[in-house]
């Protein structure tokens, strides 16, 4: 294995940084590199940076994903933990963020089932209430016009008979 060039580096810099949000003040604040130089770095603004400037960044970044140091960090084999660290995390991301979003949507078709059955029992119930509702004022209806039917017959006839005992 050999050591990484110092484009190599730049890159892995470059690509880490800004998938891990690690900005030029960042690095500033958690290395010895100003955030001058940092920001230039990460701007590619310096055509040539020292390998120390770069292993410092790439450190502190392995620092931040992987959280320990491992020896040997001029080779390959920091670039492969930081490729592994982060396939591992995506997918990890992935699949928990797919399965809460397919719970989410479980749970939300359930309630939607749920609120369409009280919505569907709630009109049969208000049909049902107003069919008898209706039924019910047409009885009422019905036994007042019988009603004022005999009031009117009791009152002809109280009145004939009021009449004619006169």
């Amino acid at each position: 294995m050999s050591e990484l060039t110092k484009k190599e580096k730049v890159n892995i810099i470059l690509k880490e940084a800004k998938k891990h949000s690690i900005t030029a003040y960042e690095f500033g604040q958690n290395t010895s590199i100003s955030i001058l130089a940092a920001r230039k770095i990460l701007l590619q603004e310096t055509k040539n940076p020292s390998h120390r400037t770069l292993n410092e960044m790439l450190n502190y970044i392995e620092n931040k994903i992987v959280g320990k140091d491992i020896p040997g960090e001029k080779n390959y084999l920091k670039e492969r933990v930081i490729k592994n660290h982060n396939a591992a995390e995506e997918e990890s991301t992935y699949k928990n963020g797919t399965a809460e979003v397919l719970s989410a949507i479980d749970q939300l078709q359930k309630m939607v089932r749920r609120d369409n059955d009280l919505m569907a029992k709630a009109l049969e119930i208000s049909l049902l209430d107003t069919q008898e509702i209706k039924s019910l004022s047409s009885l009422i209806s019905d036994k007042t016009d019988t009603i004022n039917s005999s009031i009117e017959g009791l009152s002809t006839v109280i009145n004939k008979r009021l009449g004619s005992g006169s």
